[in-house]
């Protein structure tokens, strides 16, 4: 059987990995939680990405080695998307736990506020994601590859900050990055609530399903 879309990330791939099922593709997941991805439990060997220190995912991409009869993924010719180098939910939090903000109008809104200047929020991104970067660069670099970073369900201070430096920090080392936040969020850059799931935090299989079209569109993914 042939498959379309592997998609190895955390718990918000779910919903493009839903929504491609939805339509008919073939799919198949490597999934663990963002607080191994925050910690860099994975590595890029000869056989492409491993994660490591973690049962699950490691079942995973042990079976989709057994059905491809192979341990190189070949993911020259499947398309691979992740959401690698995000998980805002282990970054962002400790950031402001004393007042920090990197927004001047979020800065603004607290009045006991410590304002941090870009140079800071990056050498605070590179201490986490540098490891990152560096295997996304080689996943990249191995074959059909796109980062597609996390939806934006809500409003909180620093994460738009935060996405935002990390988008372009992928942009930066010529890594393929697709944002469906860009074509499907509303004029205030959220989410509508048709594609956002229950927990208000994850978006759902809807929005997955219309990530998919698109990256139909761009050509990634057969139509």
């Amino acid at each position: 059987m042939t498959i379309d879309l592997v998609v190895i990330s955390d718990s918000h791939g779910r919903a493009i990995a839903n929504g491609a099922a939805q339509l008919g593709l073939e799919v198949r997941t490597v999934t663990y939680s963002g607080a191994l991805w925050h910690r860099g439990k994975f590595r890029f060997t000869r056989n492409g990405f491993q994660p490591t220190r973690s049962k699950a995912p490691q079942r995973q991409m042990r079976e989709l080695h057994e059905e491809l009869k192979q341990k190189d993924l070949s993911l020259r010719a499947i398309p691979t998307i992740s959401t690698i180098g995000f998980h805002l939910g282990q970054l962002v939090p400790p950031f402001g736990w004393y007042g920090h903000r990197a927004l001047p109008e979020e800065f603004e809104e607290k009045a006991d506020a410590k304002f941090t200047s870009d140079a800071f929020l990056h050498e605070y991104v590179q201490t986490y994601r540098r490891k990152h970067f560096e295997i996304a660069k080689k996943m990249h670099q191995y074959g059909r590859f796109m980062v597609i970073p996390s939806p934006v369900t809500f409003r909180r201070a620093n994460y738009a900050a935060f996405r935002a430096h990390i988008v372009d920090q992928f942009h930066t080392r010529g890594i393929s990055l697709y944002d469906p936040v860009e074509d499907l969020a509303q004029p205030d850059g959220i989410l509508g609530d048709k594609f956002i799931a229950k927990d208000g935090v994850h978006a759902n299989a809807e929005y997955g399903a219309q990530v998919v079209r698109l990256l139909k569109q761009k050509g990634f993914l057969s139509t």
